[in-house]
Protein backbone atom coordinates (compact mmCIF):
# COMPACT_ATOMS: atom_id res chain seq x y z
CA UNK A 1 0.00 0.00 0.00
CA UNK A 2 1.50 3.33 -1.00
CA UNK A 3 1.04 6.61 0.81
CA UNK A 4 -0.68 9.40 -1.07
CA UNK A 5 1.69 12.22 -2.05
CA UNK A 6 1.11 15.73 -0.78
CA UNK A 7 0.76 18.50 -3.34
CA UNK A 8 3.90 20.65 -3.78
CA UNK A 9 2.29 23.61 -2.00
CA UNK A 10 1.88 21.62 1.26
CA UNK A 11 5.45 20.25 1.44
CA UNK A 12 7.75 22.05 3.89
CA UNK A 13 10.45 24.05 2.22
CA UNK A 14 13.80 22.30 2.41
CA UNK A 15 15.40 25.34 4.05
CA UNK A 16 12.77 25.48 6.81
CA UNK A 17 13.07 21.73 7.38
CA UNK A 18 16.86 21.94 7.70
CA UNK A 19 16.88 24.88 10.15
CA UNK A 20 17.62 23.99 13.73
CA UNK A 21 15.36 25.59 16.32
CA UNK A 22 17.19 28.27 18.30
CA UNK A 23 17.22 27.81 22.06
CA UNK A 24 14.93 30.22 23.83
CA UNK A 25 16.83 32.74 25.96
CA UNK A 26 14.96 34.92 28.40
CA UNK A 27 15.42 38.70 28.37
CA UNK A 28 17.09 38.49 31.76
CA UNK A 29 19.58 35.87 30.53
CA UNK A 30 20.27 37.85 27.34
CA UNK A 31 20.90 41.01 29.40
CA UNK A 32 23.21 39.08 31.74
CA UNK A 33 25.21 37.64 28.83
CA UNK A 34 25.56 41.01 27.11
CA UNK A 35 26.54 42.76 30.35
CA UNK A 36 23.82 45.44 30.13
CA UNK A 37 22.43 46.96 33.30
CA UNK A 38 24.77 45.31 35.77
CA UNK A 39 26.65 48.35 37.05
CA UNK A 40 23.30 49.86 38.03
CA UNK A 41 20.09 49.99 36.06
CA UNK A 42 20.20 52.81 33.53
CA UNK A 43 23.45 54.15 34.94
CA UNK A 44 26.23 55.12 32.59
CA UNK A 45 29.49 53.22 32.89
CA UNK A 46 32.03 55.06 35.00
CA UNK A 47 34.81 56.86 33.16
CA UNK A 48 37.55 55.75 35.57
CA UNK A 49 37.05 52.03 34.86
CA UNK A 50 35.05 49.14 36.28
CA UNK A 51 33.72 49.39 39.81
CA UNK A 52 35.30 47.15 42.46
CA UNK A 53 33.45 44.21 43.98
CA UNK A 54 32.23 45.10 47.49
CA UNK A 55 33.66 41.85 48.93
CA UNK A 56 36.99 41.16 47.18
CA UNK A 57 37.70 44.63 45.70
CA UNK A 58 38.62 43.16 42.29
CA UNK A 59 37.28 45.13 39.30
CA UNK A 60 33.87 44.00 38.04
CA UNK A 61 33.85 43.48 34.28
CA UNK A 62 30.29 43.33 32.88
CA UNK A 63 29.24 39.89 31.73
CA UNK A 64 28.27 36.48 33.05
CA UNK A 65 30.77 36.62 35.95
CA UNK A 66 28.58 39.18 37.80
CA UNK A 67 25.58 38.56 40.01
CA UNK A 68 23.21 40.56 42.20
CA UNK A 69 23.19 40.12 45.96
CA UNK A 70 20.56 41.23 48.47
CA UNK A 71 22.59 42.40 51.53
CA UNK A 72 19.44 42.01 53.60
CA UNK A 73 17.86 38.75 52.33
CA UNK A 74 14.49 39.03 50.58
CA UNK A 75 13.01 36.62 53.13
CA UNK A 76 13.79 39.28 55.77
CA UNK A 77 12.30 42.17 53.77
CA UNK A 78 15.37 43.16 51.74
CA UNK A 79 14.80 44.88 48.39
CA UNK A 80 18.08 46.62 47.63
CA UNK A 81 20.63 44.75 45.51
CA UNK A 82 24.37 45.09 45.13
CA UNK A 83 26.27 43.91 42.05
CA UNK A 84 29.22 41.66 42.80
CA UNK A 85 31.18 38.74 41.36
CA UNK A 86 29.16 35.55 41.10
CA UNK A 87 31.87 33.57 42.90
CA UNK A 88 31.86 36.07 45.81
CA UNK A 89 28.05 35.98 46.00
CA UNK A 90 28.00 32.20 46.09
CA UNK A 91 30.74 32.09 48.72
CA UNK A 92 28.69 34.35 51.01
CA UNK A 93 25.64 32.06 50.75
CA UNK A 94 27.77 28.90 51.06
CA UNK A 95 29.18 30.03 54.41
CA UNK A 96 26.30 31.99 55.96
CA UNK A 97 22.59 31.27 56.13
CA UNK A 98 19.95 33.96 55.61
CA UNK A 99 19.31 34.48 59.31
CA UNK A 100 23.00 35.11 59.99
CA UNK A 101 23.19 37.48 57.03
CA UNK A 102 20.15 39.44 58.20
CA UNK A 103 21.07 39.66 61.88
CA UNK A 104 24.85 40.06 61.77
CA UNK A 105 25.72 41.57 58.38
CA UNK A 106 22.52 43.00 56.83
CA UNK A 107 20.44 45.84 58.10
CA UNK A 108 19.93 49.24 56.53
CA UNK A 109 23.53 49.43 55.31
CA UNK A 110 25.35 46.29 54.24
CA UNK A 111 28.57 45.89 56.19
CA UNK A 112 30.97 44.25 53.75
CA UNK A 113 33.95 45.07 56.04
CA UNK A 114 32.33 42.82 58.66
CA UNK A 115 31.80 40.12 56.03
CA UNK A 116 35.47 40.32 54.98
CA UNK A 117 36.48 39.89 58.64
CA UNK A 118 34.40 36.69 59.01
CA UNK A 119 37.14 33.96 59.22
CA UNK A 120 35.98 31.59 56.41
CA UNK A 121 35.16 34.52 54.12
CA UNK A 122 38.49 36.22 54.93
CA UNK A 123 40.26 33.06 53.80
CA UNK A 124 38.14 32.98 50.61
CA UNK A 125 38.84 36.69 49.87
CA UNK A 126 42.59 36.18 50.27
CA UNK A 127 42.39 33.28 47.80
CA UNK A 128 40.11 34.93 45.23
CA UNK A 129 42.08 38.20 45.09
CA UNK A 130 44.82 36.28 43.25
CA UNK A 131 42.39 35.36 40.46
CA UNK A 132 41.50 37.44 37.36
CA UNK A 133 38.29 39.57 37.53
CA UNK A 134 36.29 37.24 35.23
CA UNK A 135 37.26 34.09 37.16
CA UNK A 136 34.42 31.79 38.14
CA UNK A 137 34.51 28.34 39.66
CA UNK A 138 31.76 26.30 41.25
CA UNK A 139 31.49 27.12 44.94
CA UNK A 140 31.35 24.14 47.22
CA UNK A 141 29.29 24.32 50.40
CA UNK A 142 31.42 24.65 53.53
CA UNK A 143 31.59 21.58 55.77
CA UNK A 144 30.11 23.49 58.71
CA UNK A 145 27.11 24.54 56.60
CA UNK A 146 26.71 21.15 54.94
CA UNK A 147 26.41 19.20 58.18
CA UNK A 148 24.14 21.63 60.10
Amino acid sequence: MTRPRLPESRLPSTLAAMKKPRPKISRRQRRRLSGEGWAGEGAAAPEAGPLPCPLCHRPMIPGPSLDRHHPLPRSHGGQETVTMHKICHRAIHAMLNERELAEDFGGEFADFAKLRAHPPLAQFVAWVRKRPPEYYDRTRWSKARRFK
